[in-house]
């Protein structure tokens, strides 16, 4: 951030100084977003009516934050400026619900509006911080929680510091780890007792198989155990679903990277307690759930944590420095379609920034290369395992009305051939199912690409362009 920036955050500030300081951070950033120059006037019209509506307190407007506001008042700009509002009144309400939405998750409590808008953005679970701090100690492991972080000083995370270009003390962000005693069967999978062919037909009373009876039974017993206290952590918090295999959290204002003790029972004792099935690749895909959520204790590229603003990006982000290990398939399908349709490479941009970037870093980057409202639409979709109606409803609504990342595809694929680009995007996919198919032109390859491209990552649109390259080299899809 620049001098000029933190000297105009001003705690003091009265909330009707906010047009002013909405002025002035036009000034800088139409320097490095021409796009933002060039519709200056529909902005400052757009913002005018929003801030009317909300009364957005001047606090909002560090430089992040300043750039989705101004992408969202370009929006109801050109919407009130549009000739054909009468004509199509659905489509209006819609598009003006959509960016009230929006308006409401950007100022989250910065808006004399957030009352109204308080439960639609994250619903409360109804534990206070303090409980929840109680219910965070009554489940922590300390024996196995000092044991990692002795494992971390000894250089567990060194690789993943040195890809996000972390040196020493001074880059990092301070961060703690906690291990709960907690688990389910997806964590657990690698500790359970190998039964092997040799076991399964040896007499019940031979004494290997007795010795694996009993390791069975205590494994049992761990397992019990550990899902029990998954339940009841869970009840306590207030929290559904499963329990995740680590994340990154708050707990007395620290942030800290919690994981169940099974995940780092295989981290740091695989050799000793693992079965022989649990394999060094399972080791590196355990590693990295833990490189995953470090990488996210230190900076980021969304905007608040609670409103899950530009959370595609951070999961691109901790995706990508942790080794492509784990989900978010629908992310990492639109950097790749990013890339073939209009050469945006964001992967690429994180890896010559360090530590990956920043959250107005990287929307400057999109605005610059695919306009600013498509760089707003990518902060305000999240990945598709992230939207829930019921824990947030806002969110889960603007998910829905911009068709999630494969909607995003759509539109960036319309304006790229609306731009001329057409005969290049054609080469692209061309020489990406060449890849995929292969010399032999193998039909699983494909067949697998594209299956799980439309199906498990839930991008259609861009699997249906792969499919018509497969289709035309006569592979299966």
């Amino acid at each position: 951030m620049t001098e000029k920036f933190e000297s105009l955050l001003s705690p003091e500030a009265e909330e009707d100084d906010f047009q002013k300081k909405f002025s002035e951070r036009l000034d800088e950033i139409c320097l490095e977003i021409p796009e933002i120059e060039k519709t200056r006037s529909i902005i400052e019209k757009g913002m005018k009516l929003i801030d009317e509506e909300f009364g957005l307190f001047p606090e909002l407007l560090d430089k992040p934050h300043s750039l989705y506001l101004m992408a969202i008042a370009q929006r109801y700009g050109n919407l009130e400026n549009s000739s054909d509002i009468n004509a199509n009144q659905d489509n209006y309400v819609a598009e003006k619900e959509f960016i009230f939405d929006a308006t409401a998750l950007i100022a989250n409590k910065k808006s004399r509006l957030y009352e109204k808008y308080a439960n639609l953005i994250n619903s409360e679970s109804g534990v206070d911080e303090e409980k929840r701090g109680l219910v965070y100690d009554e489940f922590t492991n300390m024996e196995a929680t000092n044991e990692l972080k002795n494992a971390i000083k000894d250089g567990l995370l060194d690789d993943v510091k040195k890809r996000l270009g972390i040196v020493d003390a001074a880059d990092e962000d301070p961060f703690e780890v906690r291990v709960l005693n907690i688990g389910n069967s997806h964590i657990m999978r690698g500790l359970e007792p190998y039964e092997t062919n040799e076991l399964m037909t040896a007499p019940y009373d031979d004494p290997v198989r007795q010795e694996y009876s009993e390791k069975y039974r205590k494994y049992v017993e761990y397992d019990d155990n550990l899902r029990k206290n998954a339940k009841q952590f869970q009840d306590e918090l207030d929290i559904r679903g499963d329990i995740a295999s680590a994340w990154k959290t708050n707990i007395k204002g620290i942030t800290t990277i919690v994981l169940p003790l099974p995940i780092v029972e295989k981290l740091l004792h695989y050799k000793e307690r693992c079965t022989v099935d649990y394999t060094e690749s399972d080791y590196s895909k355990d590693k990295a759930i833990l490189e995953h959520e470090y990488i996210h204790s230190q900076g980021g590229v969304n905007l608040d944590d609670d409103t899950c603003l530009g959370i595609a990006g951070e999961e691109l982000r901790a995706e990508l420095f942790s080794g492509k290990k784990q989900g978010y398939g629908d992310v990492k399908s639109l950097d790749l379609l990013m890339q073939m349709i209009s050469a945006t490479n964001i992967s690429s941009e994180m890896e010559a920034t360090k530590r990956g970037g920043t959250a107005d870093g990287l929307f400057e980057y999109l605005a610059n290369r695919v306009g600013l409202q498509r760089a707003l639409e990518f902060g305000l979709t999240p990945p598709s395992n992230y939207p829930n109606e019921e824990d947030t409803p806002l969110l889960f609504g603007i998910n829905k009305y911009l068709g999630g990342l494969d909607g995003l595809v759509s539109r960036l694929y319309n304006d790229a051939i609306n731009n001329g680009r057409a005969d290049a995007i054609d080469d692209n996919f061309d020489l990406m199912a060449k890849s995929i198919v292969g010399p032999s032109s193998s039909k699983n390859g494909a067949s697998f690409f594209y299956s799980k491209m439309k199906n498990i990552d839930k991008m259609p649109f861009g699997a249906e362009l792969f499919r018509r390259k497969f289709a035309a080299l006569g592979a299966d899809y």
